[in-house]
């Protein structure tokens, strides 16, 4: 048994020392200031952390190489070993770090300097590979911040890498430049074959964000067929983006309407929207769609994006308003709301019965939803009047703010809205303050607001 102990103590040994050789700081004047201002970044006080920031940008690109070696900071098995010990030996009192916070702080100064120099770009994509969401996304902001001329030729080369995280990140990265990564359209096509199927969904969406030609319609068309949900889904999403460039994949599109995926069907019918603009085709889908359990708040965004055409939905969405629960409508509205607010006039007939609801969310969300829609909605202003003296204080909140919308002008709304800029809730009294301003500046003023 003492063997095995001693033997992993060496091997822990030659472990640590291998990785101080690796990870030691670079030779640098600046080199203790930044190392603790690369810990501080990971602090739990936010002016340690803004003081480290600061500091770090005083310095400039003499920091890159320190951050670098920061973006790949893991944290030390032996660590966890002494951290378990250090009640007992407290010589082993250790400053813990989080190692992926470091990590995403040192991706997020890579990106703020801003070098565009080939060793970080490659750094930061190799980062790419790491299993941390917030690390990834800062990696890839980033790298978006470096541009797309220092960026494109590396990530070009990062689609051809073994990792599948990083074939998959570069799709990604690509994506976001829009048509300036079209340099990488022909790798993208072959990544549509690609073995993993992120990486291939990936590659589609980013297609479908290029300046578009016969060929890579033809390739994101064959695309759905692929066995896997998402891919298609990505490749019907990708042919509606290109719009009257992919009218020769409509009719494949439309086969896409009866797949057994919801997720398909719904990016199919919004993508035969986006490039024939003929609702009468793809609202039916989009409609039965809603009842699906979990592509149902896709199917609401795409009939609001839809517009004044997917009227013909507006029973169903209203159904679904009544249906759907949300804990404080007036921060986070339903998404039925914002679906029902794009199309407009249409729905508020079918919304002022619901301002009779027993139920004060349904309310609550019948005048957000009102409000949204605004001047439009002024047949329903009778109807909201009563509301302003609701049992409810959210359905009085929310109608004071729908009135304020619809009747910009109604001075009646002058108490309500002077309570409501007194509320706790300062995104609610900052919305009455300004209808306020805008009404009554002499009562603004009276609370301080002018």
């Amino acid at each position: 048994m003492k063997k095995l102990l001693f033997g992993l103590f060496g091997v822990g040994l030659i472990t640590s020392s291998i990785l101080y050789v690796r990870f030691q700081p670079p030779a640098s004047p600046y080199a203790p200031v930044v190392s603790a201002c690369i810990e501080d970044l990971a602090s739990c006080d936010y002016q340690v952390r803004d003081q480290a920031t600061q500091t770090l940008r005083d310095i400039g690109p003499d920091v890159v190489p320190f951050l670098i070696q920061a973006l790949h900071r893991q944290n030390s098995p032996l660590k966890k070993i002494f951290a378990r010990m250090r009640n007992r030996v407290p010589f082993l009192q250790l400053r813990e770090t989080n190692a992926e916070l470091v990590r995403e702080k040192a991706a997020e100064q890579l990106g703020a300097i801003g070098v565009s120099e080939e060793p970080v770009v490659r750094e930061l994509i190799a980062a790419l590979h790491d299993e941390n969401e917030s690390v990834l996304l800062e990696v890839q902001r980033a790298l978006r911040r470096i541009g797309s001329a220092a960026t494109v030729p590396y990530l070009i080369e990062g689609l051809q890498q073994r990792d599948v995280r990083i074939r998959r990140g570069c799709a990604q990265v690509l994506g976001d430049f829009g048509p300036k990564a079209q340099a990488a359209m022909p790798l993208l096509i072959t990544k549509l074959r690609d073995k993993d199927a992120g990486v291939r969904a990936e590659a589609a969406k980013t297609l479908g964000l290029l300046v578009p030609d016969i060929q890579s319609v033809r390739c994101l068309t064959l695309t759905l067929e692929d066995p896997v949900p998402s891919v298609r889904a990505a490749a019907a999403t990708a042919l509606g983006a290109m719009g009257s460039a992919a009218r020769g994949a409509s009719a494949d599109l439309v086969r896409r309407f009866s797949d057994r995926d919801a997720g398909v069907r719904i990016a199919a019918a919004k993508s035969v929207w986006l490039i024939e603009h003929q609702a009468d085709l793809s609202v039916p889908i989009l409609i039965a769609a809603l009842e699906d359990p979990h592509a149902g708040t896709q199917a609401k965004f795409a009939l609001g994006e839809i517009g004044p055409q997917a009227a013909r939905s507006v029973p169903a969405l209203v159904r679904c308003l009544e249906e759907e629960t949300v804990t404080r409508p007036l921060r986070t509205p339903p998404t039925s709301a914002l679906a029902l607010a794009r199309i407009g006039a249409a729905a508020v007939p079918n919304l002022i019965p619901l301002l009779r609801n027993a139920r004060p969310e349904i309310r609550t969300s019948a005048a957000i939803t009102l409000g949204f829609i605004g001047a439009p909605s002024t047949n329903a202003a009778p109807d909201l009047l009563p509301l302003l003296s609701d049992p409810a204080l959210e359905v009085r909140q929310a109608t004071a703010l729908a009135l304020g919308s619809i009747e910009p002008d109604n001075r009646d709304l002058i108490p309500a809205l002077k309570r409501l800029a007194r509320d706790d809730d300062i995104f609610l009294a900052s919305s009455a303050a300004s209808m306020l301003r805008h009404l009554d500046p002499a009562a603004a003023a009276e609370l301080k607001m002018e």
